[in-house]
């Protein structure tokens, strides 16, 4: 008899969010079960979502894992994954991935949701495999590691409470912009085209690897259980900054952001964050009547980066990013991200579609 069970998706799906939804804490948006489909529909990635219990009747631990071809990795691009204990009880992290892996693998498993118990999950098997967990607070977890990487959130409070918290310098740079002309749109796929201009335009001037419309496209066609949409901003009807906002229980994060050179001066980047943040805490209002135990994710960023010094002007909360790996993640080497930033414009788009698949 297999160790682990399949489970039909749509009540899996309904279990994995009601496990969730009893929490107190905050849960990252990137445990949204609604990813596990887009995983498979852009990617045609092997998906293999785990609900881990202590016996037959609590959910003691939930991991998400995604094989993409070269590394199990948990969650490729976004922000981070990991096993998220539901507080019933603790759990070795990096022996259940290390074994859940090679069960996966011995098993030869479909993609899916699965129950699994702890005693089943931790008989060790040799593992051939290569992984990649990035994860937040699992410092006390020798398979982790501490990474250069951390992510900055601002817990919500009432519009007036937080724009209160924020620098008078900040506040300024809010005002100005406002003052400045800017119309701002919101919306799914009619903004598109307006999304992908501007992220375009910048990603090209960062000699960075865009995604191509389609990744975007269908995102928003996978997404539930949340908000997502796009915040296009405009001045005489050019759009000149955009991003994409996404949600899941009360936790926001910009997942992509772009703004043009020629709009900075007015602190265009300031206000539509500010923008953002704003409409996060009606949506809490909306679904709680305030704005409750939410927050607004920056997103993750290189510790002492440019743009992670940006967010710092935020009255964020830092929080580390640690990985659990036995590769070397070249997909973060410095080295090839440079390469491909001095080669020529017609060979960087050739290359950025064959390499953007494997960079997160």
């Amino acid at each position: 008899m297999p160790s682990i069970s399949k489970l039909d998706i749509l009540p899996a799906t309904e279990l994995w969010n009601k496990t969730l939804f009893s929490r107190s804490q905050l849960i990252p948006y990137s445990f949204n079960p609604s990813l596990f489909h887009f995983f498979q529909n852009h990617f045609h990635w092997q998906s293999c979502y785990f609900l881990v219990y202590d016996g037959e009747d609590n959910i003691i631990a939930l991991l998400p894992l995604v094989y993409t071809g070269k590394a199990w990795v948990s969650l490729p691009h976004f922000s981070y994954g990991g096993v998220l204990e539901t507080g019933k009880k603790p759990v070795d992290k990096g022996i259940l991935i290390h074994n859940l892996i090679s069960q996966t693998k011995k098993e030869k498993l479909l993609p899916g949701f699965y129950k699994v118990t702890i005693k089943q999950a931790l008989n060790s098997l040799p593992l051939n495999e290569k992984y990649f967990i990035r994860s937040p607070g699992d410092q006390n977890d020798p398979h982790f590691q501490p990474s250069e990487k951390v992510t900055l959130v601002l817990p919500l409070k009432e519009k007036e409470q937080l724009f209160d918290s924020l620098s008078s310098n900040l506040r300024r740079k809010i005002r100005k912009a406002g003052k400045s002309g800017f119309q701002i749109h919101t919306g799914q796929t009619e903004l598109l085209s307006d999304f992908y201009r501007v992220y375009l335009q910048n990603i090209r001037r960062l000699k960075s690897i865009p995604y191509d419309k389609q990744f975007f496209s269908d995102l928003l066609k996978s997404w539930q259980y949340g908000v997502i949409r796009f915040f296009v901003v405009y001045r005489n009807q050019q759009p000149v900054a955009a991003a994409l906002l996404a949600s899941y229980q009360g936790f926001y994060e910009n997942l992509f952001f772009a703004s043009l050179a020629e709009a900075h001066r007015d602190y265009v980047s300031d206000w539509l964050h500010w923008q953002m943040i704003q409409f996060a805490v009606s949506e809490e209002k909306q679904r709680h009547e305030k704005a409750g135990q939410a927050c607004y994710s920056f997103g993750r960023s290189t510790e002492l980066s440019p743009v992670y010094d940006y967010k710092m002007h935020w009255p964020v909360e830092v929080i580390p990013l640690f990985v659990a790996t036995n590769e070397r993640a070249w997909h973060n080497n410095q080295k090839i991200r440079q390469l491909y930033g001095i080669l020529p414009r017609p060979w960087r788009e050739l290359v950025g579609k064959r390499l953007i698949k494997h960079l997160y």
